[in-house]
């Protein structure tokens, strides 16, 4: 059984909560990559959401842009889901063998439920570009492969902030003094992560045009 709590923090039951999401256009659902009680809940709930909306979009960050063909072909049954995970080089996506255990399962229950998939994510090539050399070295407006990936548009002061601490608890070594994070690193490691966050942002509205998500 699972707690379900409100925002507020007053609880309710899992039966209610997926009754009020049933209604809403899309559903952002968070997860800690290695917890195996947080996946099963995730694939219980991704399932009922799509058979409550009769069909819908399953938006997923573990597969990027250049993979929906390949995922296309899983949904059609032309490959299956181990031929899936070789081809999208996703079998430890989250360590070891994760992908069979934790992630499939949840491909699985959209399926099953009558949803697609939606490969949400930037290729990791555009952001490790973008992680090294900055938003300049990303390929010109006008080339075909813009369409794998959307630039950022906003600068998120506080979010900067929030990143340059990791950075800091990231590089800490035990009884050395406090490291220092300069501007540049900052910045490209946010120009990163607000790659990733961008892509998978355009992916679930483009779906939305459809779908529910």
């Amino acid at each position: 059984n699972a707690c379900v709590f409100l925002g507020d923090g007053s609880p309710t039951t899992w039966g209610a909560m997926v009754g009020a999401l049933v209604h809403c256009d899309a559903v952002f659902i968070g997860e800690t990559h290695d917890d195996a009680y947080g996946h099963a809940l995730e694939a219980q709930l991704v399932g009922e959401l799509i058979d409550g909306w009769h069909g819908g979009a399953l938006s997923i960050e573990m597969l990027e842009r250049d993979e929906q063909k390949v995922a296309d072909q899983w949904l059609a049954g032309e490959i299956d889901s181990h031929q899936l995970a070789e081809q999208t080089k996703s079998e430890s996506w989250a360590g070891q063998n994760s992908w069979v255990e934790w992630y499939q399962p949840v491909l699985d229950a959209a399926k099953v439920n009558g949803g697609v998939v939606i490969a949400a994510n930037s290729p990791r090539k555009y952001v490790r570009m973008v992680s090294k050399d900055g938003m300049k070295s990303l390929p010109p407006v006008n080339s075909e492969e813009r369409a794998l990936f959307d630039a950022p548009c906003a600068q998120h002061p506080e979010y900067r902030e929030d990143l340059r601490a990791v950075m800091v608890e990231m590089r800490q070594e035990e009884g050395q003094p406090t490291p220092i994070v300069s501007d540049e690193d900052l910045d490209r490691f946010l120009a990163s992560q607000l790659m990733w966050d961008a892509t998978m942002a355009r992916s679930v509205a483009k779906a939305r045009e459809k779908f529910h998500v």
